[in-house]
């Protein structure tokens, strides 16, 4: 019996410094990519503007390490890369930091992005 123990002991030892250690950010790198229709942006102070997001829509997409930021209706697209730390979406342009968003929400369906005041809502609408 107490042989059995030791050899379960040395086993489990062995499975658990053969396991990869979790990585979020890489795991949330592969569940962001895809493209994302902005769906609504709430802020925590006072906004009288009012969007139609039905008619007004952006989209976020991302491929790989860069993401694209593509508005039809006003004909721009704006491109930057992207890494993501803590929970943390890193948009960069020119390897400058542009933008840091906290990333609330990742799920196979849905995309929350904080930022200061302000919370933007996405569902994916394709891998």
């Amino acid at each position: 019996m107490k042989h059995l123990f030791s050899l379960f002991i040395i086993t489990t030892i062995y499975l658990f410094a053969a396991c990869t250690p979790y990585n979020s950010n890489e795991a949330n790198i592969r569940m962001i990519q895809g493209t994302w229709l902005l769906q609504d942006v709430e802020h925590s102070v006072l906004d009288t503007v009012t969007v139609d997001y039905n008619e007004e829509r952006t989209y976020l997409i991302f491929k790989g390490s860069d993401c694209i930021q593509y508005m039809p209706d006003l004909q721009d697209t704006l491109k930057f890369t992207f890494a993501i730390r803590d929970y943390k979406l890193i948009l960069f342009r020119d390897s400058l930091i542009l933008n840091t968003l906290h990333i609330d929400t990742l799920t196979n369906e849905s995309l929350i992005l904080s930022h200061e005041k302000s919370e933007r809502v996405y569902k994916r609408i394709q891998e």
